[in-house]
């Protein structure tokens, strides 16, 4: 499990952008974006599935909960760095607290439950919109 924390200043330019209109559409493309991008940089398959994983909950949470201020697209953002991979989805919506979920409860929450879970850090920033964040181990150990 994992703990909210602040994301760590930003440095290089994320090697991944991608922008799609949220609709249910959405979901898929940013999965196939995410694997092509991992693929290209020999990225273990454990880590490659979980991001692609977390990818797809976060982008469905985007779809699925569009409280929006702005035009309806969801952002992808992703970077290698030396021990995690970086993920960042971003939509026009006005932001939210995440509340931590019991896993025995039916309904919603289970995608940020997923992110704690199965990400070594994570948030949430309300700036510009809402960004969920997480970084998920680099372990060569597949």
């Amino acid at each position: 499990s994992s703990t909210p924390a602040r994301p760590p200043p930003r440095g290089d330019k994320p090697l991944l952008t991608l922008v799609v209109e949220q609709n249910t559409s959405a979901p898929a493309l940013a999965r196939a974006a995410i694997s092509a991008f991992c693929e290209t940089r020999d990225i273990p398959e454990r880590a490659l599935a979980t991001v692609k994983l977390l990818v797809s909950e976060l982008v469905t949470n985007a779809v699925t909960h569009p409280d929006l201020e702005g035009p309806a697209n969801v952002r992808l953002l992703a970077r290698v760095e030396p021990e995690v991979i970086r993920v960042e989805v971003t939509d026009n919506g006005g932001g939210f607290d995440p509340i931590p979920r019991d896993p025995s409860r039916t309904g919603s929450g289970f995608g940020l439950f997923l992110v704690d879970k199965e990400s070594v850090r994570w948030g949430v920033d309300k700036i510009g919109g809402t960004r969920v964040w997480f970084e998920v181990a680099l372990d060569k150990a597949d």
